[in-house]
């Protein structure tokens, strides 16, 4: 039989077949590794992502509801959600809407977290919090979930009016409607803020509410301090570490002694820069009773 391709130095076809057919198979399967390492990548890529999104939601929610001063369960399955332009200015429902996340305010929405929407399919709910079968009134946990990501976190609002949260969420609310003290931004646009609620946390915690040296020191922020750089910074930073000093305030007699008599000072300070023409009257008229009686 007389041989098709005869050639010592080459190959045959046969050979070239297996040869192409092995390096076909060695191509597909580093693809196949690599394309499953860059799946898995991807995936958990997406993972951090979702993750990180979910932390950093967490944390803006908890700082704004920390300054809530009233506040309701609110359920979008029962109550139609409010227009827009119904909304109190300070007024926030925290809810999920198009399957991101969102802080449901005017003049737009602000989306938490929104980031892969198809694959994380947000979920929030709005629970009490108990504590040894005692209801704690001022205090809501937020359970944010996210595909197979679930974070929790239980938070203190430091400055409810009536000390509870409104409504009923029977097994947990989806959204969270609450009224919350302006940013710095929102105060120094209406005029310094005379006529919003904002609250001073450490003295609410060791004065009250509604008590004059509270007053003294919110009057002293929004006419002194707020209309300068340097005041708006201290500010700030005291917005972002006095509620943790509140929390700590709340749980002892003694600090919150401490920290009155430690107050004293700057209230009287604050009440002679907030009421300087009163006191450079009640001066002028002391002086003057003085150099009568020495006559």
């Amino acid at each position: 039989m007389r041989q098709v391709w005869d050639n010592d130095k080459g190959l045959t076809l046969i050979e070239l077949m297996i040869a192409l057919s092995l390096l076909g198979l060695v191509v597909s399967g580093g693809y196949s590794i690599f394309y499953f390492a860059h799946q898995s990548f991807v995936k958990s890529t997406i993972t951090a992502d979702i993750q990180r999104d979910m932390q950093l939601a967490l944390i803006q929610m908890a700082n704004s509801l920390r300054t809530a001063y009233q506040a309701e369960y609110f359920d979008t399955r029962a109550n139609s959600l409010p227009r827009l332009e119904d909304l109190q200015p300070d007024e926030i429902i925290i809810l999920i809407q198009n399957g991101k996340l969102v802080m449901y305010k005017t003049p737009a929405p602000v989306v938490l977290a929104g980031g892969h929407e198809d694959l994380a399919q947000y979920e929030v709910i709005f629970r009490p919090v108990w504590d040894s079968g005692v209801l704690l009134q001022n205090v809501v946990e937020v359970e944010l979930k996210a595909g197979d990501n679930q974070m929790a976190v239980s938070v203190m609002l430091l400055n409810l009016r009536d000390k509870a949260i409104e409504g009923d969420p029977g097994a947990g609310a989806d959204a969270f409607r609450y009224r919350a003290v302006r940013s710095l931004d929102d105060l120094e646009e209406n005029g310094g803020g005379q006529d919003l609620p904002a609250r001073c946390f450490i003295a609410t915690a060791v004065y009250g509410s509604e008590a004059w040296p509270t007053n003294t020191l919110r009057r002293f922020r929004d006419r002194v301090l707020l209309p300068t750089s340097i005041g708006r910074a201290a500010v700030d930073l005291y917005y972002i570490y006095s509620p943790y000093v509140a929390v700590l305030l709340g749980k002892s007699h003694l600090l919150r002694w401490i920290a009155g008599t430690a107050l004293v000072p700057f209230v009287v300070v604050a009440f002679i820069c907030v009421n300087w023409q009163w006191v450079l009257l009640a001066a002028f008229a002391a002086a003057l009773l003085r150099h009568r009686r020495r006559l």
